[in-house]
């Protein structure tokens, strides 16, 4: 029988010169250093504070004796918000001797208008300058995942106006309802109650579960009256969302 030689070829990501991101996490997914962005980061939910962590070296040979300054770092999510991207940058810059690196934490809360197991890109962009007058740079990408829960209805705004009252005096209570789930709800059942001015309303409506949706939120205003001979003092108004039905 004859042998046949084989060679098996690696692609390795070029190393970048001077600035690097040498540890990338999202959400605590530790991710690879890539710039065309293959990995993801899972079981992402509308309105989670999410943070970013990334390790970011001067590369450069000490006997360089070049450090980079003034040091950016700047991320972009490309069309998670209602399809308009999410911008922003940590805040604040820094300096790298070379051979040193530094940690970096950012975070962002994710927009109610997302899509359900819809990948959103992760842009990381990180320059400076160095002292021999160069502008370094470097960048890295991922993928955040979103997955809702079945089930998420949630009261997202409530504004009292005014938020101080006078006895037999009335104030608007403006609340905002949106289903952050994947399932619509055919009947939502908003509540508010307080013993002590006996309150108690309640409104009932549908949700979708699709953020372009016009019934993707539900606002709904209750008009409260104060009690004629009620003490002064800070009364608490409770309110809860409740779905009776889902599809």
């Amino acid at each position: 029988s004859t042998l046949f030689p084989y060679t098996t070829l690696f692609r390795s990501i070029p190393r970048s010169i001077g600035l690097e991101i040498t540890d990338f996490e999202i959400d605590g997914d530790n991710l690879r250093i890539d710039p065309n962005g293959r990995d993801s980061a899972d079981g992402i939910k509308p309105d989670q504070r999410v943070v970013i962590e990334l390790e970011i070296e001067n590369n450069l040979l000490r006997s360089t004796d070049i450090e980079i300054e003034d040091i950016d770092v700047e991320i972009t999510i490309f069309d998670i918000d209602d399809g308009d991207d999410l911008d922003f940058d940590a805040d604040r810059e820094f300096d790298l001797d070379p051979g040193d690196d530094e940690y970096v934490d950012i975070d962002f809360v994710v927009p109610f208008e997302v899509e359900d197991d819809e990948k959103y890109e992760v842009l990381v962009e990180v320059s400076g300058r160095g002292t021999d007058g160069v502008r370094y740079e470097t960048s890295a990408r991922a993928f955040i995942e979103v997955e809702k829960d079945s089930h998420d209805v949630r009261i997202t705004e409530l504004t009292l106006n005014p938020s101080t009252i006078e006895c037999s005096r009335t104030a608007n209570l403006d609340l905002e309802v949106t289903n952050l789930g994947k399932d619509d709800e055919r009947e939502v059942v908003l509540q508010i109650t307080s013993p002590n001015l006996n309150l108690k309303q309640d409104a009932r409506f549908s949700l979708d579960n699709d953020p372009d949706d016009s019934d993707f939120e539900e606002n709904k205003r209750f008009l409260i009256k104060i009690p004629e001979g009620t003490s002064e003092g800070v009364y608490d108004i409770d309110r809860k969302s409740t779905r009776l039905n889902s599809s």
